[in-house]
């Protein structure tokens, strides 16, 4: 009988982690849609490529737009880089730029203020875009 009771114990303690982790998933999803319909539709982007790779920074342009981020222009950048970049451009806060990084997960992050300008933040393509954005390889995007 003892060993019936801890097994109904340990199989609702099992089930009741399974409902909290499923529910945080959920609140995480829901959370990030939430987001992409409120701050992403605020933010005005601009995407650089300082790769030789061709085409990277308009098949960003393409991912950006579906998480709703409102990119304005795309191009190339006039120096190549490493590491991928988000750079602030109009806030000192680096609200924006923060945001931007934890979407995507970029470790870097830089603050240009440029008060003429109507981009509040850069997204400069480096040599390490595969770890960050492993599908634009193959993305056949819609242009």
């Amino acid at each position: 009988m003892r060993k019936l009771i801890i097994l109904f114990v340990v199989l609702g303690g099992l089930f009741f982690l399974a409902l909290g982790i499923s529910s945080f998933k959920a609140y995480k999803r829901r959370k990030r849609e939430k987001l992409k319909y409120t701050l992403n539709k605020k933010i005005r982007v601009e995407v650089l490529n300082g790769t030789n790779v061709p085409d990277l920074a308009r098949r960003l342009t393409y991912v950006m737009r579906k998480d709703s981020f409102d990119v304005l222009v795309y191009g190339t950048s006039r120096t190549k880089l490493k590491n991928t970049v988000v750079v602030e451009r109009r806030d000192s806060s680096m609200k924006y730029a923060s945001h931007v990084a934890r979407w995507y997960g970029i470790k870097y992050k830089t603050i240009e203020i440029d008060p003429d300008h109507i981009i509040d933040v850069s997204v400069v393509i480096g040599e390490d875009y595969k770890k960050i954005f492993p599908y634009l390889d193959t993305l056949k995007a819609m242009y």
